[in-house]
């Protein structure tokens, strides 16, 4: 082994930013490879390195120290003895003097080293090595078998101090919106997935599209279902706190560390803003391919998981594999605000589509008398749906409360003043005449 007398030169080097002798490295390196009872040295150049980053962390403080946080994510990654190994010594040879040493170029080589350095079996290390090892999958490394810097450098180093779930998931505690909001939808679509969620409401895979135009209501929905099943909704991150955009390799790790991690009844994993994710899910583990998804490692993805995900994409049907989209076993088609795009009028479809969702939000059913407020219902509901409103939600746009106000002009005297109001007042008196007519027609029938 080597003697900590040997070692201060290498360690100073770096520390000093002196520029190593390149032949002595070289030979040391050769030593190890070749004298397997030299292999173990490695060992007591990784304890040395790692005392040394330790001492550089913050004095004191447990949560911070190197030695904590590296046996935290293993444990949170779920890392068996020859990956939590490799993770350590890839992440010391790129952040401490072994960053310059002249390790072999080709990929292929690179497990031998690892094999070596390790002391472990070169079958071992390749299967830790494996697209199909939680180190490739968790995007704790790279293709060409580096440690992953860009996404746990920060961590390792101390300078990110978030909980490590929080940097995939999230459980969402956001307020859902009533069912009967969602009319025919929760009515058809929304009885079949309700009851599909409450069979699995002890765990087991079930993979749900929601797909189609932006601001349609979908991952709204999805919120109101989860909460109508009675299950609880995590959602995937989709950025940082700093307001960075979260990468789709990121986020395809933490559907994976959420699905081995959470796994069990109960919960549903809410996939947002997923059209990214579909189109590149073969980058994520190297496969390059002319049409932005591979299809073998999407289904291998959606057939792994074993609690109920909702996948939200605003990507329309065109422009999907039709043998991926297969492979869900439900989807929905959320269509575009056709009236506003059909008349080439620019509004807000934010407020328009959360103005039109609360229009009636009255919480009583006009038709029994014991439950209605007075009765005027047609004349005075928006007034009791603007104030339910603006107690639950009191983010309200000035363009929300003029839709939920006036959308029973011109039984309510004021107009709306913007064109989402003009919007919902006309669609809402072209459901009503529908109704009337279907109901009338039910009636003859």
């Amino acid at each position: 082994n080597f003697s900590d007398k040997e070692l201060k030169p290498l360690v100073e080097a770096k520390e000093e930013q002196l520029e190593l002798d390149r032949d002595n490295t070289g030979f040391m390196l050769k030593r190890i490879w070749n004298d397997k009872p030299l292999r173990k040295g490695c060992r007591a150049v990784l304890k040395i390195m790692r005392d040394r980053i330790l001492r550089k962390l913050v004095p004191g403080d447990d949560d911070v120290r190197f030695e904590r946080r590296f046996a935290d994510l293993c444990k949170f990654l779920g890392l068996d003895k020859v990956e939590s190994e490799l993770f350590m010594l890839m992440y010391v040879r790129s952040a401490t003097v072994f960053d310059d040493l002249p390790v072999a170029d080709e990929n292929s080589d690179r497990p031998i080293y690892y094999s070596m350095s390790i002391d472990r079996s070169y079958p071992e290390v390749l299967k830790a090595l494996s697209r199909q090892g939680k180190l490739m999958r968790y995007n704790c490394i790279t293709d060409e078998y580096w440690f992953n810097y860009a996404e746990f450098g920060g961590y390792f180093d101390g300078l990110d101090g978030a909980p490590l779930n929080e940097r995939y998931y999230r459980m969402d505690a956001s307020e859902a919106l009533p069912w009967n909001f969602f009319g025919k939808l929760a009515r058809e679509d929304g009885a079949v997935l309700k009851e599909m969620l409450s069979a699995r409401r002890e765990g087991g895979r079930l993979n749900v599209l929601f797909y189609g135009a932006p601001g349609a209501g979908k991952t709204s929905f999805a919120r109101t279902l989860v909460a109508e099943a009675g299950l609880a909704s995590y959602e995937l991150l989709q950025g940082e706190s700093d307001g960075k955009n979260v990468s789709a390799a990121t986020r395809m790790a933490g559907i994976q560390i959420f699905n081995e991690r959470m796994a069990g009844g109960g919960k549903v994993l809410v996939i947002d803003e997923a059209d990214e994710l579909l189109r590149t899910m073969g980058d994520v583990f190297g496969v390059r391919s002319r049409g932005g998804s591979e299809k073998g490692v999407i289904n291998t993805i959606l057939d792994g998981m074993q609690m109920p995900a909702i996948w939200i994409s605003n990507a329309p049907a065109e422009e999907m594999d039709e043998s991926v989209r297969r492979r869900f076993d439900y989807s929905v088609h959320f269509r575009a605000l056709t009236l506003a795009r059909g008349l080439r009028l620019h509004v807000d479809e934010h407020a328009l589509v959360r103005g039109g969702i609360l229009h009636d939000f009255y919480l009583y059913d006009w038709h029994d008398p014991k439950q209605a407020l007075d009765r005027w219902h047609g004349f005075t509901h928006p007034g009791h749906a603007l104030r339910n409103a603006e107690q639950d939600f009191p983010d309200l746009t000035p363009i929300e409360r003029d839709v939920i106000s006036r959308h029973m002009f011109p039984f309510h005297p004021l107009p709306p003043r913007t064109r989402e109001g003009w919007l919902v007042c006309i669609a809402d008196k072209i459901c009503t005449v529908q109704e009337f007519v279907q109901a009338h027609q039910r009636h003859k029938a």
